[in-house]
């Protein structure tokens, strides 16, 4: 995934390069942390108001804190994602009214909520939306975020953000929420997947009774396993990660192979 470093005004700079971790939250925290060697920091002059971000995707924001720990020879900068700078304005009822209500086309509800409040920064969709909201009441002094999430989805829908790369600027926009078979929604599964390369196929065998002493054969065993096709994995999921020893089905039969191949 490429990563781009654009200043405060959105002009890009390249790809971002030289950081040793990059970490983002879309989901509990809305930030990220970018850890960086301390002499490959003091070079790139990166500074607050940066914005880093994949386009077309969601994932991005602006440098808002910067940590120097000398003793680790580290610089941590962190900021908050676009969906993190949603969360920190909040929807106030007009003068002398108890609640916001709105209704109207969604996209033109979100522009007149957002307005100016983030500059050029973020802004929302021009185009006309398939969503038309009928008296909805927000709940009192909410976030942004919070009270399109649930606006959106009062009609069926979902709040999505993108970085447009030429626009320069993070777009919010109403979309479908997409549903996968009759249980599951694009924003319900929760993966956590972990590409494991760290195990043992060879052993170093000692036979004392079979081979003479300080000698030793060297021996590699296999396992295979196969499954039969389930339907608890949304075929979705087929086109860009196997999941066929994650999910425990019944249906599943093992066949185990052992090869050895001895060697003195």
């Amino acid at each position: 995934m490429d990563i781009i470093i654009a200043n405060a005004d959105g002009y890009e700079l390249g790809y971002l390069t030289g950081i040793q971790q990059f970490d983002l939250d879309t989901t509990n925290s809305y930030d990220f942390e970018i850890q960086m060697d301390l002499t490959a920091f003091a070079a790139s002059g990166y500074t607050y108001g940066y914005r880093v971000y994949c386009p077309e995707t969601e994932f991005g924001g602006t440098i808002s804190d910067i940590e120097i720990v000398s003793s680790e020879s580290m610089a941590y900068i962190r900021g908050d994602t676009w969906r993190g700078m949603l969360r920190k304005k909040i929807i106030c009822p007009p003068d002398g009214e108890d609640y916001m209500i709105e209704t109207g086309e969604a996209h033109a509800i979100m522009r007149d909520l957002v307005g100016t409040a983030f500059g050029d920064l973020i802004a929302v969709d021009s185009s006309t939306s398939a969503y038309t909201i009928n008296k909805y009441q927000f709940n009192r002094y909410c976030t942004m975020e919070e009270g399109f999430t649930a606006m959106l989805e009062s009609v069926g829908a979902k709040l999505v953000i993108i970085y447009d790369q030429d626009a320069g600027q993070a777009i919010l926009s109403a979309a479908a929420i997409e549903t996968h078979g009759e249980e599951y929604t694009d924003d319900q599964i929760h993966l956590a997947v972990r590409d494991y390369r760290r195990g043992i196929n060879h052993l170093i065998c000692l036979g004392r009774a079979i081979w003479p002493s300080g000698s030793a054969s060297t021996c590699m065993w296999t396992l295979t396993a196969t499954s039969a096709p389930h339907s608890i994995i949304p075929a979705w999921m087929s086109g860009w990660m196997s999941m066929t020893t994650a999910v425990r089905n019944p249906q599943r039969s093992y066949r185990q192979a052992a090869k050895r191949n001895c060697k003195s």
